[in-house]
């Protein structure tokens, strides 16, 4: 509730027990969600759900804010960071250079013009194509192995 909603809707990915509730409530005290709750409501969630959670003030359970796509994974009351530590685990798993790219192309990609987008997404990905984290994850694979990332 509150400033907790409002670190979690800062967040990349959310892991949540199933019987948390989410919600800004400020608007029943006077107040108003200004650590960025009401401004990423609506990047987060439906128009009609953002708008439901700012002026009522009401909050929603997180098996609801998953089926709407805020929360990633839903757990048994006590097992969230558990689960949240193995979602963690699988990315850090990953190529550090992939992961990163991958993550600044979400974040940017929407306010980039259609016409220039394959553009853009080209500028950030060769790198990434290119690197030798790249050569060694094809390497890996074709040799039934698991890859040793560098980064580079």
């Amino acid at each position: 509730m509150a400033g907790g909603c409002e670190l979690a809707l800062a967040a990349d990915l959310i892991v949540s027990a199933d019987d948390a509730l989410f919600g800004i409530p400020e608007v029943k005290r006077g107040l108003i969600a200004a650590a960025g709750g009401v401004m990423r409501l609506r990047d987060r969630l439906p128009r009609n759900i953002a708008m439901e959670l700012a002026l009522v003030g009401d909050p929603l359970p997180a098996g609801r804010l998953a089926e709407l796509g805020l929360i990633n994974r839903v757990t048994r009351p006590g097992e969230a960071l558990t689960v949240a530590l193995d979602l963690a685990g699988q990315i850090a798993a990953n190529a550090p250079l992939s992961v990163a790219v991958g993550k600044q192309m979400v974040d940017e990609s929407t306010s980039w013009e259609p016409a220039s987008a394959f553009e853009q997404q080209s500028i950030l990905a060769s790198p990434v194509i290119m690197s030798d984290d790249a050569r060694e994850g094809v390497a890996a694979f074709a040799e039934g192995r698991e890859p040793i990332w560098s980064g580079r």
